[in-house]
Protein backbone atom coordinates (compact mmCIF):
# COMPACT_ATOMS: atom_id res chain seq x y z
CA UNK A 1 0.00 0.00 0.00
CA UNK A 2 1.31 3.39 -0.83
CA UNK A 3 1.24 6.71 0.97
CA UNK A 4 -2.23 7.21 -0.76
CA UNK A 5 -3.61 4.66 -0.14
CA UNK A 6 -3.16 4.39 3.46
CA UNK A 7 -4.12 8.08 3.93
CA UNK A 8 -7.36 7.25 2.05
CA UNK A 9 -7.99 4.31 3.99
CA UNK A 10 -11.42 4.55 5.37
CA UNK A 11 -11.24 1.74 8.31
CA UNK A 12 -8.64 4.29 9.78
CA UNK A 13 -10.24 7.40 11.08
CA UNK A 14 -7.83 10.30 11.72
CA UNK A 15 -5.48 12.88 10.95
CA UNK A 16 -3.24 11.92 7.61
CA UNK A 17 -0.10 11.42 10.88
CA UNK A 18 -2.03 9.78 12.82
CA UNK A 19 -3.39 7.20 9.84
CA UNK A 20 0.19 6.37 9.09
CA UNK A 21 1.14 5.48 13.05
CA UNK A 22 -1.52 3.22 13.46
CA UNK A 23 -1.58 1.62 9.55
CA UNK A 24 2.21 0.97 10.55
CA UNK A 25 1.36 -0.73 14.35
CA UNK A 26 -1.58 -2.30 12.44
CA UNK A 27 1.23 -4.31 9.74
CA UNK A 28 3.57 -4.68 13.35
CA UNK A 29 0.46 -6.63 14.58
CA UNK A 30 -0.43 -8.37 12.14
CA UNK A 31 3.31 -10.00 11.33
CA UNK A 32 3.62 -10.90 15.01
CA UNK A 33 -0.02 -12.47 15.17
CA UNK A 34 -1.62 -13.00 12.26
CA UNK A 35 -4.47 -14.60 13.68
CA UNK A 36 -6.21 -11.08 14.06
CA UNK A 37 -6.25 -10.14 10.33
CA UNK A 38 -9.98 -11.44 10.25
CA UNK A 39 -10.87 -8.63 13.18
CA UNK A 40 -8.94 -5.88 10.91
CA UNK A 41 -10.49 -6.95 7.66
CA UNK A 42 -13.75 -5.29 9.06
CA UNK A 43 -13.02 -3.16 12.49
CA UNK A 44 -12.72 0.07 11.88
CA UNK A 45 -9.31 2.12 13.38
CA UNK A 46 -10.24 5.48 14.88
CA UNK A 47 -7.97 8.17 16.72
CA UNK A 48 -9.35 9.50 19.79
CA UNK A 49 -6.53 11.22 20.90
CA UNK A 50 -6.35 11.40 24.62
CA UNK A 51 -9.93 11.60 24.78
CA UNK A 52 -9.89 7.77 24.29
CA UNK A 53 -10.63 5.52 27.16
CA UNK A 54 -7.95 5.83 29.72
CA UNK A 55 -6.34 8.15 27.08
CA UNK A 56 -5.00 4.75 25.48
CA UNK A 57 -7.35 2.26 24.13
CA UNK A 58 -11.04 0.84 23.93
CA UNK A 59 -13.12 -0.71 21.33
CA UNK A 60 -16.80 -1.16 21.68
CA UNK A 61 -16.03 -4.91 20.56
CA UNK A 62 -17.78 -5.16 16.88
CA UNK A 63 -17.03 -2.74 15.01
CA UNK A 64 -14.31 0.06 16.43
CA UNK A 65 -10.98 -0.14 18.12
CA UNK A 66 -9.87 3.88 19.50
CA UNK A 67 -6.94 4.48 20.20
CA UNK A 68 -4.83 7.36 20.81
CA UNK A 69 -1.91 7.50 17.27
CA UNK A 70 0.29 10.05 20.45
CA UNK A 71 1.46 6.57 22.00
CA UNK A 72 4.88 5.77 20.94
CA UNK A 73 4.20 2.77 18.51
CA UNK A 74 5.64 -0.27 20.20
CA UNK A 75 2.84 0.84 23.10
CA UNK A 76 0.31 1.40 20.11
CA UNK A 77 1.05 -2.01 18.72
CA UNK A 78 0.54 -3.97 22.39
CA UNK A 79 -2.90 -1.42 22.93
CA UNK A 80 -4.12 -2.81 19.71
CA UNK A 81 -3.60 -6.36 20.38
CA UNK A 82 -5.06 -5.57 23.76
CA UNK A 83 -8.27 -4.68 22.11
CA UNK A 84 -7.98 -7.05 19.14
CA UNK A 85 -8.52 -9.68 21.96
CA UNK A 86 -11.41 -8.28 23.03
CA UNK A 87 -13.18 -8.58 20.01
CA UNK A 88 -11.95 -11.69 19.38
CA UNK A 89 -13.25 -13.40 22.76
CA UNK A 90 -16.38 -10.94 22.44
CA UNK A 91 -16.10 -9.57 25.76
CA UNK A 92 -18.38 -7.03 25.48
CA UNK A 93 -21.24 -9.28 24.06
CA UNK A 94 -21.50 -10.84 27.59
CA UNK A 95 -24.20 -9.93 29.51
CA UNK A 96 -23.21 -9.33 33.01
CA UNK A 97 -24.77 -7.46 36.12
CA UNK A 98 -21.62 -5.22 36.51
CA UNK A 99 -20.63 -4.68 33.39
CA UNK A 100 -17.23 -2.06 34.64
CA UNK A 101 -16.07 -5.18 37.27
CA UNK A 102 -16.76 -7.50 34.14
CA UNK A 103 -14.52 -4.76 31.69
CA UNK A 104 -11.71 -5.06 34.73
CA UNK A 105 -12.18 -8.80 34.62
CA UNK A 106 -11.22 -9.42 31.15
CA UNK A 107 -8.63 -6.38 30.83
CA UNK A 108 -6.79 -8.14 34.02
CA UNK A 109 -6.82 -11.37 32.07
CA UNK A 110 -5.95 -9.72 28.48
CA UNK A 111 -2.76 -7.95 30.66
CA UNK A 112 -1.67 -10.94 32.44
CA UNK A 113 -1.64 -13.16 29.17
CA UNK A 114 0.15 -10.55 27.03
CA UNK A 115 2.71 -10.17 30.08
CA UNK A 116 3.04 -13.82 29.98
CA UNK A 117 4.16 -13.61 26.38
CA UNK A 118 6.46 -10.78 27.13
CA UNK A 119 5.07 -8.02 26.12
CA UNK A 120 3.46 -5.21 28.68
CA UNK A 121 0.64 -2.71 29.17
CA UNK A 122 2.09 0.13 31.34
CA UNK A 123 -0.73 1.47 33.64
CA UNK A 124 -3.04 -1.62 32.57
CA UNK A 125 -5.45 -3.87 35.32
CA UNK A 126 -3.08 -5.93 37.51
CA UNK A 127 -4.57 -8.61 39.21
CA UNK A 128 -2.13 -11.48 40.11
CA UNK A 129 -3.15 -14.56 38.60
CA UNK A 130 -5.65 -13.53 36.48
CA UNK A 131 -4.75 -15.54 33.55
CA UNK A 132 -5.12 -18.76 35.17
CA UNK A 133 -8.42 -18.01 36.64
CA UNK A 134 -10.24 -16.68 33.62
CA UNK A 135 -12.40 -13.82 33.19
CA UNK A 136 -15.79 -15.31 34.45
CA UNK A 137 -14.01 -17.04 37.44
CA UNK A 138 -12.43 -13.41 38.40
CA UNK A 139 -15.21 -11.08 37.48
CA UNK A 140 -17.55 -13.45 40.01
CA UNK A 141 -14.89 -13.38 43.10
CA UNK A 142 -14.59 -9.17 42.26
CA UNK A 143 -18.79 -8.91 41.99
CA UNK A 144 -18.76 -11.28 45.77
CA UNK A 145 -16.23 -8.75 46.90
CA UNK A 146 -18.12 -5.43 45.80
CA UNK A 147 -21.44 -6.67 47.20
CA UNK A 148 -19.29 -6.94 50.62
CA UNK A 149 -17.65 -4.00 50.89
CA UNK A 150 -19.09 -0.92 51.62
CA UNK A 151 -16.96 1.22 49.52
CA UNK A 152 -16.06 0.67 46.23
CA UNK A 153 -12.99 -1.85 45.53
CA UNK A 154 -9.63 -0.41 44.10
CA UNK A 155 -8.14 -1.52 41.37
CA UNK A 156 -4.87 -0.64 39.16
CA UNK A 157 -6.07 2.16 36.44
CA UNK A 158 -7.77 0.29 33.55
CA UNK A 159 -7.13 0.51 30.16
Amino acid sequence: MNDKDIVQDEKIVGSDTAKRKIFTAKQKLLHRSPKFSWIFKSVKIIDGGASTSGGRGCTDGRDNIWLNAGMDEEELVDIMEHEAKHIERKDCDKDVEDFELWNIATDAVINNEMENEGKYIRNGVRIAGAASMGAEKLYKNLLTQKKGLKEEPRYEQAI
